[in-house]
Order: structure tokens, then sequence, then C-alpha cells
């Protein structure tokens, strides 16, 4: 094993252990609620591509499925795993990176459901963005350059790395610091970064004229995978296996939905998000996931065993609940 990779693989575990040791107090106790239907505490990040929740709860998904939810945002997918796996909530959104550092690590949680599925036709996350007027125009350029991305330990430093090297850059040469999704075109634009790996939600990435794309970094994972997912703690899943399978279930639907009615879908996330409906008219739509397989998870575990955030790679299976019809 290279120094690089053992290094690698040390921070990334820092950074998910670093969340894992800050409390959280999210939501409200479940048996503290006055309420006769059970309760799911969900955790997300701002990012469009977790609003299938939102769609859920706004549409009464949830109330006809006989449930009452609580959505907390939190910073990154570290911090909602520790509130999982704490017992604060009860379902989280991450990347997958995070979960899989945590598999490799033996911790117990487990994915029920796609969230944002990659695919290179119409890329909607991990844009390689700089601004208008930077000199920067291929990976080789970065050498030297910050680059902000939203996760030390995540998808889109991974995806950074691996498209630099795969365009003729060294991604050891670049320098990377985590930065809020919101906050990404901002820091562009000031100079505190070089580069961003941005979303294109609120035209930050792909329609802005302020901004310039470099590329598809979540290209250079695969031309298709799951890069956001819906997950567990394992215990809980064991002990209420109706209302998980609910849950993904309610989720799959609303992302169904999501996926079919775009314009709709923008008018709940901007009531949802710092962003309006006129910021996200014209920006390109995520697709959501409306399927969880082995094979568009598998992809994000091979890149991170390359580039030493855990020691192998192993079955995407090992770590995926699936449910009986």
């Amino acid at each position: 094993m290279k120094a690089d990779d053992s290094i690698s693989r040390r921070n990334a575990a820092r950074t998910l252990l670093g969340a894992l040791a800050v409390p959280f107090a999210v939501g409200t106790p479940r048996l503290a609620r006055a309420q006769d239907r059970p309760q799911i505490r969900i955790g997300t990040i701002p990012t469009e591509i977790a609003a299938a929740v939102y769609y859920a709860r706004d549409l009464g998904y949830f109330t006809k499925a006989g449930y009452d939810v609580t959505i907390t945002p939190i910073v990154n997918g570290a911090a909602v795993s520790s509130a999982v796996l704490s017992g604060a909530i009860d379902v989280g959104f991450s990347n997958p990176v995070s979960l899989i550092i945590a598999h490799d690590r033996g911790l117990p949680l487990t994915i029920i459901a796609g969230a944002g599925l990659h695919d290179a036709k119409a890329p909607t996350n991990g844009i390689m963005t700089v601004a208008a007027s930077s000199a920067i125009r291929s990976a080789k350029d970065l050498a030297g350059k910050t680059i902000a991305v939203s996760g030390l330990a995540n998808i889109t430093n991974l995806s950074a790395r691996s498209w630099i090297d795969r365009n003729g850059g060294d991604s050891k040469l670049s320098k990377y610091i985590e930065i809020p999704l919101p906050q990404m075109a901002p820091d562009v634009l000031s100079g505190r970064v070089d580069a961003a790996t941005m979303d294109a939600a609120g035209n930050e990435a792909t329609e802005n004229a302020q901004f310039r794309t470099l590329g598809s970094s979540f290209d250079a994972i695969a031309p298709r995978f799951l890069a956001s997912l819906w997950f567990c703690n394992t215990d809980w899943v064991a002990k209420h296996p109706a209302d998980a399978k609910a849950f993904a279930t309610i989720v799959r639907q609303a992302s169904a939905w999501a996926n079919a009615n775009p314009r709709d879908a923008i008018a709940i996330y901007a009531k949802n998000s710092k962003y309006t409906v006129a910021d996200l008219a014209n920006a390109r739509r995520p697709i959501f996931a409306t399927t969880v397989t082995p094979e568009l998870v598998q992809p994000a575990i091979d890149l991170s065993a390359k580039y030493g955030i855990i020691k192998a790679a192993f079955p995407a299976k090992d770590f995926i609940t699936t449910f009986p019809a």
C-alpha cells in the first residue's frame, strides 16, 4: 500500500469519526409527541437531490401511509451518519462514500433506498466549475489550486480526484477544502477557492454566465451510479421493518413523481430551500433514483478502495437491505 493511500484512509476515518463524536439532539423524541401515528425522523443535507422526502411530505404520501415525519437539515453525510448511529434520527441521507467508510469500520449502517442517480447523459452533481474569468481550462491547470468539495471523505472529493487523474492532471497536486454546497458559488466568485464540485441547482454550474464548466467529475466514477442514498441503523431496521419498508416505498413513489413532474417539484423544493422558483427554472433537473441495486452502488466502493479510503473493496450487496414484495 502506498503511503498516500494510508494517509487518505486515516484522514477519511478521522473526518467520519469526528462527526460521530458530536452529540446530536435532532427532532422530537418519539415517545414525547402526542401523536397516534408512528413517527419517522429523517436527517438530510441541503441539496435538491435529497428533496424526495419534502415531496413525499408535502404531497401527503407519508400521511396517507399513516406516518408523521420530521425532516432535519444536517451539514453533511458524515454528520447524518452520526445522528443515525446515535438514534437521534431514524433515516438519513448521504453520499455513498460516507456509508462505505462506516461499513469498512464495522459500523451498523444499511442502505434502504436510492436518492440521486448520476447519468452521464445529464449530469447534475459533481460539476467541476470555475469562474468564467478563470485562467483554468483543464484538469492539468488545477495543480496547486484549491477545490471546494462538500466533504473531505465523500463522493465529491473522490470524484474530483478521479476526474483530474483521468484527464491529464495529478490530483495529489491540488488542495481540497470542505464547503457547504450553497456556499460554493460565492466562494468561487470571490476567489476563496479556484474551483468547486457544484450542483446544477440554482444555475450555479450550468446556466449562469458567471461560471464555466470544466466537466462532470462524476463521469470519472461511472456513466451511471447512485451518487446519494437513504440509509438506517441496521438495528432500527430490524426493530422497525415495516417502517423501513414504508419509507423506501414512499420515497420511491415521490422520486418517480418528481421525475415525471419537474415543474411542480421545483415549487416544492423552492419552498423548502434557499432557492426561488426563478433560480431553479432553468437549471438542469436532477434524476431521482427509483431503485437501488448492487450494480449502482459498486462503483463508489471500488473508487474508495482505489484511493485508499477503505482497506479493500467489498460486495455492495453486503450493506443493502431489500424488502419482500
